[in-house]
């Protein structure tokens, strides 16, 4: 096929039909990474031209992935599922739901407030990151790649801590019950 054949069975397959001279070749992009480092990033005006520029750029997607991180972070301890937890990890599952509801009753305006702002601002700046990966750059996904593993190293906290679950109720086995 050629470009125009092609331009003209695109718009039509959308349902729009688009003059052929309003139909450009820049504005076709094809869904391959590219390697270059002159690439549009999310707005008209951040267009990286040069390398420098580039190298910049990628510095700053790190940075907002890092954030992004940090905001997951941020958004967890807010909403206190770890402590909501344990507070009521031994009652039977009944209570559990009781014990819980009571916890969300409890909770201040002011931090459910806080915890909605976080949310909102951890699903913006996510779909930004995501946009970004849409760029199809290969360096801007592996900035993406490696900014977001680094935010998680740095913020994230520890799922599972064993010494901290023994003597609440819990069923693990430790070493003294085994032997």
């Amino acid at each position: 096929l050629t470009d125009r054949s092609l331009a003209t069975s695109s718009a039509s397959a959308s349902g729009v039909n688009v003059p052929l001279h309003l139909v450009s070749r820049e504005h076709m992009s094809a869904m391959v990474f590219t390697h270059t480092y002159n690439v549009p990033l999310l707005f008209e005006w951040w267009h990286p031209r040069t390398e420098i520029q580039y190298a910049a750029s990628l510095l700053v997607i790190f940075c907002i992935c890092l954030f992004q991180e940090w905001l997951h972070t941020r958004k967890r301890n807010v909403s206190d599922k770890e402590a909501s937890s344990a507070a009521y990890e031994h009652m039977p599952l009944v209570n559990k739901a009781e014990a819980h509801q009571q916890l969300l009753g409890s909770q201040t305006t002011s931090r459910r407030i806080e915890s909605a702002i976080l949310h909102a601002l951890f699903v913006a700046v996510h779909f930004l990151v995501m946009l970004l990966i849409m760029s199809f750059n290969s360096g801007v996904f592996f900035t993406v790649v490696l900014g977001l593993g680094t935010g998680h190293a740095l913020f994230a906290r520890s799922g599972f801590k064993p010494a901290q679950t023994r003597g609440r109720g819990s069923s693990m086995p430790t070493e003294r019950s085994r032997s």
